[in-house]
């Protein structure tokens, strides 16, 4: 069963994932949860899920789980309706920003905190493989939680005046609820890409590539709009243009937010991952946060920021958590933090506030699920042994006098994530050639074959 990971369940339908792979995914996990479990059922909009979605329903209730019905909705709406009515656990349909050919199932145990390999989901992997699994006869209801949902978000961001935003949903599962949301918050919504539409026929549905943002700045610019914001296909990923048509990079966005959260609770911790900036770590420091890092991967951070009671946390790839959100990442939540920052004034001109370095792009590098990890423990001893400061919390993440740089096996799909960050352009360059090189050595190129 190759489709476990490290935080959740993903492959190509139907020939890593079908329907009877899925039924018997959702009865190890009706045979985890306790006898009676109530949870809560969504999934996105890909051509696959109402098929897998069904199957997985119909297995829950064989174990005697009571289901919910939420239907196609974003992830992070399963997540607010499992943590705000107490529920014992939730499963989403869906692949998150892969492909449209991947699907998947995301995993939620009590309190909204998603099941991590350690938490349950190697368990849930071992009771499915055993073919035993807890019979019964659980009821089903059909409940709508968008209004709920939207209630909760609005009521936690004070926002001034009425301002314009262009929203990109990609067609996928924030599509109908993202401009309602800001429709609510009383700014005027110029929607793109909001019809749902699991073929994702206008761009990928990941704003974390950038190309996938070309559409939303040239909406915004065409507009004048104030804002733009981007979602991936379920709703856990944020991209974010500003008032003058520009990307903002993430590890911007999560400085501001940084900042906005220290000055409420300061002395708190804020979480990150082993990927992001180093402007977010001097952010954290210079604002008398304590910073706390933490491995990739939804279901890790959420775990660090409950340990820590963080006042935030984040990652690099456009996943934000507060703890005033019940501290799982969303995305719409985010995206009102956002506007909420431009109280203070427009984007462009807030942005200037975090310092920033010479950031590479993110490059993952194909390599095969069975080798991945194998490699990048092997360049973690050779890198130590090379007299390199070594971080091994999640991969290897190599500290310099001028910079730093990280590779670590990606816990989604068969590749490497590769990126480096330098104080200065004759550093970047010399530390790119040194990933190159180590990356040469073990017989993984930079580029791609």
């Amino acid at each position: 069963m190759t489709v476990f990971r490290a935080y959740d369940i993903r492959g190509i339908y139907p020939s890593e994932l079908d329907e009877d792979l899925a039924e018997k995914i959702a009865k190890a996990f009706g045979t985890f949860l306790p006898e009676g479990a109530t949870v809560a059922v969504g999934g996105d909009v890909r051509v696959s899920t109402p098929a897998l979605k069904e199957r997985v329903i119909a297995a829950l209730l064989s174990t005697g789980a009571n289901v919910i019905d939420v239907g196609m909705v974003a992830t992070p709406m399963v997540y607010y309706y499992v943590s705000s009515q107490g529920l014992d656990g939730g499963i989403v349909v869906t692949a998150s920003h892969s492909p449209k050919e991947y699907n998947g199932i995301k995993l939620v145990g009590k309190g909204g905190v998603c099941l991590s390999w350690e938490t349950g989901i190697s368990q849930i992997k071992e009771i499915a493989e055993g073919d035993e699994f807890r019979e019964g006869d659980g009821g089903l209801e059909q409940r709508g939680i968008e209004d709920a949902f939207i209630r909760h978000a609005l009521g936690h961001v004070t926002v001034d005046g009425r301002k314009k935003v262009v929203i990109d949903a990609a067609n996928g599962a924030c599509s109908l609820v993202a401009p309602k949301l800001f429709a609510r918050l009383g700014w005027e919504v110029v929607p793109l890409f909001c019809t749902p539409d699991g073929r994702f026929p206008n761009h990928e549905a990941d704003p974390i590539k950038k190309k996938n943002l070309a559409h939303l700045q040239q909406r915004v610019r065409e507009t004048k709009a104030d804002l733009g914001v981007s979602y991936d296909a379920d709703g856990d990923r944020l991209g974010v243009v500003n008032d003058r048509g520009e990307i903002v990079e993430n590890n911007v966005i999560f400085s501001l937010f940084a900042q906005e959260a220290l000055r409420k609770r300061p002395g708190a911790a804020v979480v990150y991952e082993v990927v992001v900036s180093k402007a977010v770590e001097d952010t954290i420091i210079r604002c008398g946060g304590r910073a706390v890092l933490s491995r990739v991967g939804h279901s890790y951070i959420q775990s660090a920021l409950i340990q820590q009671k963080a006042a935030l946390a984040g990652e690099n790839s456009g996943h934000y958590y507060f703890p005033e959100n019940y501290g799982y990442d969303d995305a719409l939540f985010a995206s009102l933090k956002v506007a909420e920052l431009l109280n203070a004034g427009p984007l462009s001109a807030r942005q200037r506030e975090i310092a920033t370095y010479l950031t590479s792009e993110e490059f993952r590098p194909p390599c095969p699920d069975q080798r991945k990890f194998t490699v990048v423990a092997d360049l973690q001893q050779r890198l130590a042994a090379a007299g390199y400061q070594v971080n091994t919390l999640d991969g290897a993440r190599v500290i310099l006098e001028r910079g730093w740089f990280i590779i670590r096996a990606s816990n989604t799909g068969p590749q490497l994530v590769v990126r480096w960050e330098a104080q200065d352009q004759a550093a970047f360059a010399e530390i790119g050639r040194l990933v190159e090189e180590t990356l040469a050595g073990a017989g993984v190129p930079l580029h791609g074959a």
